[in-house]
């Protein structure tokens, strides 16, 4: 990705080196590929009265571990690839093409810049009054003169012990305008 650019749910952001899993899956298919015709060898056999039951259990096992290992690999593979959880814009990326990443290393920021969602905080007295679906009214010093309209879509079920305030959270349609992070002042209808 670019530092700055638009992406989509579920696209592609950051791919970590999967050589060895992708090795060790080689491995684990053609075991399982093995468990799976020694299986079918012992069902055969066991159909004849041949063979005891418990090599067939051994070998039903065998074929179930085989395949458990490749899930597994395949599982460990999925998670060195990391997808954007959500539609937004990327901040500026904080590791660059073949730096080793740690776990909790910081990639980057994603951001949902429309819908926006507006957090802020009324006095407790007015709680009985608001409901979701109030409609909103937000500006901001850093669009003058722009009043965006929206809806009130969450009221926190607590009030907050230190501040006496009602936190809430409104929903507006900016077309990108407004950025997280910015103030705002909200207006309540």
């Amino acid at each position: 990705f670019e530092s700055g650019q638009v992406v989509r749910e579920g696209d592609v952001l950051v791919e970590l080196d999967r050589l060895t899993e992708e090795a060790d899956l080689r491995s684990a298919l053609a075991r399982a590929e093995l468990a799976r015709a020694n299986l079918a060898r012992m069902d055969e056999l066991s159909s004849q009265l041949i063979m005891s039951r418990s090599s067939y259990d051994s070998a039903l096992a065998a074929k179930k571990e085989a395949e458990g290992q490749v899930d597994a690999i395949r599982s460990a593979m999925a998670k060195k690839v990391i997808r954007a959880p959500f539609s937004g814009r990327v901040g500026i990326r904080q590791i660059q093409l073949g730096q080793f990443a740690d776990v909790g290393t910081p990639i980057v920021t994603l951001q949902s810049v429309d819908p926006v969602h507006v957090d802020f905080t009324l006095p407790e007295r007015l709680a009985a009054a608001v409901h979701p679906g109030m409609p909103v009214r937000v500006t901001s010093d850093g669009m003058p003169g722009r009043v965006f309209e929206g809806a009130l879509t969450a009221v926190s079920p607590e009030v907050d012990a230190s501040s006496r305030s009602l936190k809430l959270q409104a929903t507006l349609t900016t077309g990108g305008a407004l950025l997280p992070g910015m103030f705002a002042r909200v207006e309540l209808v």
